[in-house]
């Protein structure tokens, strides 16, 4: 139903343009084929959303196989540790709940090797001698929000930017630089770990840069907090249901792709001489401030073959709490669009939020700004 509902969805923007298109020879079409394609809008959308409920699962038929596995993992290491679950009761799109055992599991081996003392190390820190791990979910505005939370020592922030300068991820001088966000973001690199020997459980250069990718494959994220010897919080928030989204239709390097419209806070059209070149990079003056100015096509590795300032278009998102401007060669248009996760080769790209088939039965890439510009 679902996949028949996004073919649907295709047909009816094709419909909207073959619309506009009929139009543009005669006027007096415009008011029935506004309305017309607002019904239609409104069925398909409402059709929709009753399918995607028959969809929904609850997340206990993903928590209820991890306190075995939990209790295995902590006896192998020698430690007593709880997972006490709650919000198991709330429902899920099937598809992201098949996608979301794997990263829990990994959150969880993290909490039990990484997060919770060994026995003598939480008397030593007046700790009850079992640990916990609060695993919980809720329903929230933007989706289920689901925390993944231990009362161990925390993360030692100077270990993790001593690991990152020994590894050659950062210079000395930049690691001395980071902040408390950005030592933690150091965790999600590919690959990295402060495990010092390969075990069972850790080492095995299977990070959290893979949980971080398995959730935007299914438009989710995810966000770390911790505080030293009191524990560390994951929280990630996914969307409940497969969705109709919002998108911007741009071109840049030659190909469409897509920008969902949620991210964009505004378009500006540079006049000549607006963009200037700061510290080897792009900028931009926008309401009294300098803007950073990244191209799109850059990005995505194509050449831009834009002439001048006066071919842009620049979207202004707001990506890792800072605005910054995305230059790209035209703006087609805004459609309503069936996400759909990516498969094959390319999910394995972190900067793809997924793909939709658009009017004309081409295929959309819908990019992860935050993702892209990191």
């Amino acid at each position: 139903m679902i996949d028949g509902l996004g073919e649907l969805l295709a047909a009816k923007t094709a419909l909207a343009e073959l619309l506009r298109r009929a139009v543009a020879a005669e006027p007096s079409l415009a008011g029935p084929a506004a309305r017309t394609c607002a019904m239609l809008g409104r069925q398909v959308a409402e059709a929709h959303h009753r399918a995607l409920r028959l969809r929904l699962v609850p997340l206990a038929h993903v928590f209820g196989r991890l306190p075995r596995l939990v209790r295995e993992i902590a006896a192998g290491l020698g430690k007593s540790v709880d997972l006490i679950v709650a919000g198991d009761g709330a429902e899920i799109d099937k598809g992201v709940a098949d996608r979301l055992f794997e990263p829990l599991l990994h959150l969880l081996r993290n909490a039990v090797d990484h997060g919770i003392e060994d026995t003598r190390g939480r008397s030593a820190a007046g700790k009850p001698p079992t640990g916990q791990i609060h695993l919980a979910a809720e329903a929230v505005t933007q989706g289920i929000a689901i925390t993944v939370s231990d009362d161990g020592g925390g993360i030692d922030e100077a270990r993790v930017r001593e690991t990152a300068v020994h590894r050659g991820l950062l210079d000395r001088a930049a690691g001395d630089a980071l902040d408390r966000a950005g030592t933690f973001d150091l965790l999600f690199q590919p690959g990295f770990s402060t495990a010092k020997a390969v075990t069972a459980v850790s080492g095995r250069g299977v990070g959290l840069d893979a949980v971080r990718a398995s959730l935007a494959a299914v438009g989710g994220t995810i966000a770390l907090d911790s505080e030293p010897g009191r524990g560390s919080t994951f929280r990630l928030l996914l969307p409940q249901r497969a969705a109709m989204v919002a998108v911007m239709v741009v071109r840049a390097g030659g190909e469409r792709w897509g920008v969902p419209s949620d991210a964009v806070r505004e378009v500006l059209r540079p006049k000549g001489g607006a963009l200037v070149v700061v510290n080897g990079g792009r900028a931009l003056v926008h309401r009294g401030r300098t803007l950073p100015v990244l191209g799109l096509a850059s990005l995505v590795g194509a050449p831009d073959g834009l002439a001048g300032d006066d071919d842009q278009r620049i979207l202004v998102a707001r990506i890792a709490a800072e605005d910054v401007g995305l230059a790209v060669a035209a703006i087609e248009g805004r459609e309503d669009v069936l996400l759909r996760p990516a498969t094959g080769l390319l999910a394995a790209s972190p900067v793809l939020r997924g793909t939709a088939v658009l009017g004309d039965g081409g295929v959309l890439m819908v990019l992860d700004l935050e993702s892209l510009a990191s």
